[in-house]
């Protein structure tokens, strides 16, 4: 003797069936969607990378300007100040022919930096801060 099956269990039989692969449908569609976000928080990561390196190199670019603006200025300074070691100052406060090179050469850098091109080189020899006899 077999067994009878009610009709309404092929109904419900089916039902399950439909809900079970319409969630693992739904879980796939899911699991495809997040595939594809990865994909592009990656691509997002990598251009997130890019552009931090770039400020990187820009702010390692300006790190080495600073201190080399900082080298320039300490470098004038102590020409200016060994120009006026052992010479009085004039009445008229006008400043020496060297120390007016010295203010010209700081300006023509100033204005290179701000133009953004590279600055002049200091000059390599002191002839001009030796104070006249």
């Amino acid at each position: 003797m077999g067994l009878i099956v009610p009709t309404w269990a092929y109904a419900a039989g089916g039902l399950a069936l439909t809900v079970v692969g319409f969630g693992a449908g739904w879980t796939a569609q899911g699991w495809h969607r997040d595939s594809g976000d990865l994909k592009e928080v990656k691509g997002t990561a990598k251009d997130l990378q890019k552009q931090a390196d770039r400020i990187d190199a820009a702010a390692t670019t300006y790190e080495q300007s600073r201190q080399d603006a900082g080298v320039r200025s300490e470098t004038r300074t102590n020409e200016i100040r060994t120009i006026y070691k052992d010479r009085p100052v004039s009445v008229d406060c006008a400043a020496p022919d060297a120390v007016r090179s010295v203010l010209d050469d700081a300006v023509a850098d100033a204005n290179a930096r701000a133009s953004g091109q590279p600055a002049p080189a200091l000059p390599t020899s002191t002839d001009t801060a030796k104070p006249a006899p």
